[in-house]
């Protein structure tokens, strides 16, 4: 009986999760397509807020009322994320040193700006949507090929701007971006490789030095998560 309610409470939760993930994609492709203005974003208007919040909010939800744990929705360290981190950091600096202007806009605050909106969408495609494909696959033979398919194809289908003349992004190209940033978080087990990727496309180096401590902010929830597992656990 136990069982019983058990597989009843996860359908229920894949169930949410998908419709989800489908009236999400339905609103971002409308306001994208709508809204979107080339450049860099310089403004947090009130819709533009209230989207790149609800990239965030899966996680927070499914963690607290479905038991998911913070680091399943890639927000770990590895060697590999090391690793990640020194390439970038060489990189980062090579850059500088080519290119001083590539450090910061005219505003720190719109590094800070682009950065929480890349690494919202990182948690929510190649995070919520790639667990969420995960698990509903799971006893598939490779289910990871269809976290990597079905989270670039959602990432893919909110770009809706791509179809207008003036924006310079052919959906194939976002198709090919959304996939090699979905491997690399299959390889790594972690968001940081395409949140690096990702900032550094839509900003600059600050942007990725922001994204990188919003990173870090999700890594310490996840390690005070595991800590108070273990406590309750020894004192069980």
């Amino acid at each position: 009986m136990q069982f019983i309610k058990e597989t009843f409470r996860e359908e229920k939760i894949y169930f949410y999760g998908s419709i989800y993930v489908i009236l999400s994609l339905v609103a971002f492709g409308v306001i994208n397509y709508f809204t979107w203005s080339p450049g860099v974003v310089t403004e947090l208007s009130t819709v533009a807020l209230l989207c790149w919040v609800s990239l965030y909010l899966p996680v927070i939800v499914f963690n607290k009322f479905a038991g998911w744990k913070v680091n399943e929705f890639g927000f770990v360290l590895n060697k590999r994320v090391g690793l990640v981190m020194v390439i970038s950091l060489l990189l980062g600096a090579w850059l500088y040193v080519r290119e001083p202007e590539i450090r910061m806009f005219d505003q720190w605050h719109y590094s800070l700006i682009e950065a929480f909106a890349r690494v919202g969408e990182e948690a929510y495609f190649r995070g919520f949507i790639y667990v969420l494909a995960l698990r509903l696959f799971k006893t598939q033979k490779k289910p990871h090929l269809w976290a990597i398919m079905l989270s670039s194809v959602a990432f893919t289908v909110m770009h809706t701007q791509s179809f207008l003349p003036e924006n310079g992004s052919p959906i194939l190209q976002i198709l090919l971006l959304a996939l090699f940033l979905a491997y690399l978080r299959h390889t790594t087990g972690s968001l940081l490789p395409s949140i690096t990727i990702h900032c550094l496309l839509k900003g600059n180096l600050l942007g990725i030095l922001f994204g990188w401590a919003i990173y870090a902010l999700f890594v310490i929830w996840a390690y005070v998560e595991r800590s108070l597992e273990k406590r309750q656990w020894n004192t069980a």
